[in-house]
């Protein structure tokens, strides 16, 4: 091989051991390194121990990465972010994971602040009218477990908004 072609760089060697097929990619060019190598036969020639370079019968045919569909789902939710969390794909994914925990945790975190919300207006109703000795949300609770009232805090709170004379029925 002469002094110029040992000068290439190569970008990408792919080794076939049992082949004895070396691929080399240079720039868009891909070369096939084929070692002839004869088994049985001991011949110390420089032709046979030689690496022969020849242009593979693929040309230079582009690789195509099935990035497009993958880009297009990941756009698609991730329109409403700016910066780097609609732009880049390892920050979208985690932007992704943390909003599905933050969801998650929301959605059970609903429920406890209405609850706190129903239990609010009901007592504040009944501190307002003082209907019991200490005027307790707790005390109106137990009055009602008594009676075996079927009526929840949500259906409570709603009666106090809407309707107090009602709740001071009950």
């Amino acid at each position: 091989m002469s002094k110029k072609k040992k000068k290439i760089v190569v970008g990408k060697v792919i080794v076939a051991k049992a082949i004895g097929i070396f691929i080399l990619y240079i720039g868009k060019l891909r070369f096939v390194i084929n070692r002839s190598i004869r088994k049985g036969k001991k011949n110390n020639s420089k032709k046979e121990n030689q690496l022969v370079i020849h242009q593979s019968f693929i040309y230079s045919m582009t690789r195509v990465r099935r990035g497009y569909i993958a880009r297009k789902r990941r756009k698609k939710s991730c329109l409403s972010r700016q910066g780097a969390h609609s732009k880049l794909t390892r920050t979208i994914a985690q932007q992704k994971r943390r909003a599905l925990v933050s969801a998650q945790r929301d959605r059970d975190r609903k429920k406890r602040d209405f609850r706190r919300l129903w239990i609010t207006r009901i007592n504040a109703v009944i501190r307002k009218k003082g209907l019991y000795s200490s005027s307790s949300y707790s005390k109106f609770i137990n009055d009602l477990r008594k009676r075996q009232s079927l009526l929840n805090r949500k259906i409570l709170a709603q009666i106090a908004i809407l309707n107090r004379n009602c709740l001071y029925m009950i």
